[in-house]
């Protein structure tokens, strides 16, 4: 049967479309320069957005006296980030166990929980581990890829084991 092998193309194609990586991930190098820092999402409620594991930022003249010398975690600004096309629920999923290298800049200070929290406006962003792009999908097509890919190894199944039997 001709139709077979075109079958799994197509199913092969949608398969590795949701697969293909959101971003390509690299890794934290502390020579990138003074603002490039790698950091992970801090989990609680009244945090920070990421904390800082390594790297250091610069600290701009009129923001010195409100912030420590050293500066441990960061705030984003989502609404000019690159996280901005990631919608809310699966900003989630990309964030939870994964590390992000980030470069940017401080622009503002965030007074969260009492505490003064460094804003950062993100220039550039890569993850340090595969994501693939189908977390970034919208509810209905994270939904519907799924049904598209299960329809399409059904058939896919159903005519090759239909063209063994003849």
């Amino acid at each position: 049967m001709k139709r077979l092998p075109i079958i799994w193309i197509i199913t092969c194609l949608a398969i590795s479309t949701g697969l293909v990586p959101y971003k390509f991930p690299t890794k934290f190098n502390d020579k990138n320069g003074g603002n490039s820092i790698l950091v992970s999402h801090a989990e609680c409620t009244c945090c920070a957005d990421f904390q800082i594991l390594k790297g250091n930022v610069k600290i701009p003249e009129h923001l010195k006296d409100q912030l420590k010398n050293s500066v441990y975690e960061i705030n984003v600004i989502r609404k000019t980030s690159p996280f901005e096309k990631v919608n809310d629920g699966n900003f989630v999923m990309l964030l939870y166990n994964n590390e992000f290298v980030l470069n940017g800049q401080i622009v503002g200070i965030d007074n969260q929980c009492g505490s003064s929290i460094p804003i950062f406006k993100i220039n550039n962003w890569s993850p340090t581990h595969y994501h693939p792009i189908l977390w970034t999908f919208d509810t209905f097509f994270f939904y519907f890829y799924f049904i598209l890919v299960g329809l399409l190894l059904i058939i896919s199944l159903y005519l090759t084991i239909k063209c063994r039997s003849k």
